[in-house]
């Protein structure tokens, strides 16, 4: 509200009502020790998404994802997509009791996993970098225990609550991207928080509203049934999202891909 509306209101109904719409005390302390917000999007300057199915896709529907209208991202993974070789999350944590709380762990549980997918792949690649990452989850463990970031090998980073915790006053809020992993197969997973709250320890769980995670390693070139790439790969085709053939690219990795897509 302005400034003018404030002043209105304070003028009208006096300092007890003024400070009920403008001073509001923080909400109510029931519910979960922690509120977890997953609605901020992720920066993604590059991605790669694959499909269970093969697309494909006519020109104009390749125009229309050219324009953003959809964007490519959203209108793969509205059918069953998953980022590869790993997807980022972005979360925002907030205290919700009067007492601080602190979370202690955060695993990333599989529900299911399988063959990676092979229908179709959409390469965006990019020139950026990226969100800086709180934690990383290794899918392919036994066990997707929140590690530290950095490094080839997601085995040999350590347990980040081994060294860490994050504790969260009333009302405080702090900002996480977690990335999940995987390179052998495609995963759906929950996200485990435990929190503790006073003398008692919560389970707290996030999912992606309503379903899980997913994520897929990336296979071959030639082993996906349908290719198109985006990103600055068709810059020199003037941009947007182009149809190649997958076996054009024999067995090469997508994600180690440097060559040129033609025009």
């Amino acid at each position: 509200m302005s400034g003018a509306i404030a002043a209105a209101v304070l003028a009208a109904f006096g300092q007890d009502i003024y400070n009920s719409i403008f001073h509001r005390p923080p909400g109510p302390l029931g519910g979960l020790p922690v509120l977890i917000d997953h609605s901020s999007e992720i920066v993604r300057e590059g991605y790669f998404v694959a499909l269970p199915q093969k697309a494909q896709l006519q020109n104009s529907q390749l125009k229309s994802l050219s324009t953003g209208k959809p964007e490519a991202y959203d209108w793969a993974m509205a059918r069953g997509g998953a980022e590869g070789p790993r997807t980022s999350i972005k979360l925002v944590v907030e205290g919700h009791r009067e007492h601080a709380v602190k979370i202690i762990g955060v695993e990333a549980v599989k529900e299911r996993c399988h063959e990676p997918l092979s229908g179709s792949l959409f390469a965006a690649y990019s020139a950026g970098g990226e969100e800086n990452i709180s934690m990383l989850f290794d899918l392919d463990a036994p066990r997707s225990l929140a590690k530290e970031p950095g490094g080839e090998d997601p085995s040999m980073l350590s347990d980040y609550f081994e060294v860490h915790s994050i504790s969260l006053t009333r009302g405080e809020q702090q900002t996480l991207v977690l990335n999940a992993t995987s390179e052998k197969r495609y995963c759906e997973f929950k996200l485990k928080f435990t929190v503790v709250d006073g003398k008692s320890t919560v389970a707290q769980w996030v999912d992606d509203s309503g379903r899980p995670f997913r994520v897929t390693s990336l296979r071959k070139f030639n082993e996906y049934g349908s290719l198109y790439f985006g990103g600055v790969s068709t810059y020199q085709c003037g941009g947007g999202w182009v149809r190649r053939d997958p076996q054009s690219f024999g067995d090469q990795n997508p994600y180690s891909f440097s060559g040129g897509v033609g025009c």
